[in-house]
């Protein structure tokens, strides 16, 4: 156990007739240390370290050095591993697909293509094309400034069915006419029950807005006439005054 010396105490080492490496030595001085020789005691039983006759030759076991990547695989690198497998059996596969080289879309050719500019509301127009779409149009001036359209066009189905559709749009609105449109049954056909309560609540709704308003004008008819009456009552008395005076 060391024991601290107090502050005011400085521990000097005593001097040494020989030189050691604790103290400075001057410039000029080489201080070099007389080579120690290093014996063993002797010993009864021999050594690897002592010195054996010409005659015994001493052999030490084969080591074996087992490298790292040799050893046997913990706990944990064989869970990841099965993880690893499952996942990967698990995952969906996605289907191959052959790569093919994709055509480039043929143009299609335009047939017919005739136009007449506008000119104070009448113009017309005509396109054709090779794959059957054709539309056709003339404008014509109408009564209110407008233009009054008359045309059609065409195109075919998936099943190379041909529609046809004619329109016509004018004063009284557009109107089109084309087979695909449904058709109304014929007249008279049953009425559902749902549409017949729906008109009766038309009806009623039609005869208490009649009665509503007929009330409110024979309200505003009475109130006129008591203002007409109330503005005759002073218009009396001033001309009563008036024969008065006179």
């Amino acid at each position: 156990m060391k024991i601290p010396h107090p502050p005011s105490f400085r521990h000097t080492l005593p001097p040494s007739a020989t030189p050691s490496l604790l103290q400075p030595h001057p410039p000029s001085f080489n201080h070099t240390l007389p080579p120690r020789e290093h014996t063993l005691p002797p010993s009864d039983t021999p050594s690897l370290l002592q010195t054996h006759p010409l005659s015994f030759r001493h052999t030490l076991p084969p080591r074996e050095h087992i490298h790292p990547s040799s050893a046997t695989p913990s706990l944990l690198q064989v869970l990841i591993v099965a993880a690893a497998i499952t996942l990967t059996a698990a995952a969906p596969t996605a289907p191959m697909v052959e790569e093919t080289a994709e055509e480039e879309p043929k143009p299609i050719l335009i047939l017919v293509d005739e136009r007449q500019p506008p000119e104070g509301g009448a113009y017309s127009f005509t396109m054709e094309t090779e794959n059957g779409i054709m539309q056709s149009e003339v404008g014509t001036p109408g009564s209110a400034g407008q233009s009054n359209v008359k045309g059609k066009y065409r195109y075919k189905l998936e099943d190379n069915t041909v529609v046809e559709v004619t329109y016509v749009a004018d004063e009284l609105g557009f109107q089109v006419d084309t087979p695909l449109l449904p058709v109304a049954p014929e007249f008279p056909h049953p009425i559902p029950q749902f549409v017949l309560d729906q008109i009766a609540f038309a009806e009623e709704q039609r005869r208490l807005l009649a009665i509503r308003l007929a009330e409110e004008a024979k309200l505003k008819a009475e109130e006129e006439a008591k203002l007409e009456e109330k503005s005759e009552v002073p218009k009396k008395a001033v001309e009563d005054k008036k024969t008065t005076t006179q």
